[in-house]
């Protein structure tokens, strides 16, 4: 949950709680450079770091003598850029890399209808979505609508919503400019069981074992890299739409 405040409240409670404060280093994620600004202008600059459990933990890091921000250090009179965990960077046609996390987590904490998210591209033309819905609220909606997953128009409307959450970001709408429209997916694939330890497609600590989730959905994967399986109104995904109320035996 994202709580914004007047920046005259911020102040406040960076004088009564973070005095003795003079910066803060984070390390565990790639910070984004907009959060760093905004704690900067209230006089807590936040620095990104980059390290290793095995370095115990610290690489680099940026200081108050010398920082740039989205960088994680100075290194030989150049800068160090960390762009996410290796196995799960996005790389396009092009070779240009970007870290997906912010991506993912942006639209499953926003959306009601994503309960999981997972990008993938590897050096493809566009970038895939492997969409887990929330089929409580997908079916909610649907049916305050009268509609029905078992019809092509109930199916329809519910891949159609699914489009419209991440559309949402794409450059004509209320969330525009929020992440490089490159990177959005431009094709949805729609799952019917979601990634758990189970599946193994969650590891001990919850974080998705991408590799998994590629293996085991490759043949959905090279579907949607076609032109009939990049629409979102594909068969496949109609068909797992359909199956959400049967699954529930209504």
């Amino acid at each position: 949950m994202l709580i914004c405040f007047p920046e005259s409240s911020c102040r406040g409670f960076v004088e009564r709680n973070c005095a003795r404060s003079r910066f803060m280093i984070g390390g565990a994620a790639v910070l984004d450079i907009e959060l760093q600004k905004f704690f900067n202008a209230l006089g807590i600059p936040m620095y990104q770091g980059y390290g290793l459990t095995e370095a115990a933990p610290v690489i680099s890091a940026n200081t108050p003598a010398v920082h740039k921000f989205g960088s994680s250090a100075a290194c030989c009179r150049s800068w160090t850029y960390v762009l996410g965990r290796e196995k799960s960077v996005l790389i396009g046609f092009d070779g240009e890399k970007y870290s997906p996390e912010g991506i993912e987590e942006a639209l499953v904490a926003h959306s009601p209808y994503f309960d999981q998210l997972m990008l993938y591209n590897d050096h493809s033309a566009y970038t895939l979505g492997l969409v887990v819905p929330n089929k409580d609220a997908l079916l909610s909606w649907l049916k305050q609508r009268k509609l029905s997953c078992r019809t092509a128009e109930g199916q329809e409307a519910a891949l159609k919503l699914l489009q419209g959450e991440i559309d949402s970001y794409r450059e004509e709408n209320k969330r525009k400019g929020t992440f490089p429209k490159r990177w959005l997916p431009s094709a949805v694939i729609v799952l019917g069981e979601g990634f758990t330890e189970q599946n193994r497609m969650l590891n001990s600590t919850l974080k998705m074992v991408r590799t998994k989730i590629t293996e085991f959905y490759q043949t959905r994967i090279d579907y949607a890299l076609i032109p009939e399986g990049k629409s979102i109104l594909n068969h496949q995904n109609r068909m797992i739409i359909k199956r959400f109320e049967e699954a529930l035996g209504d």
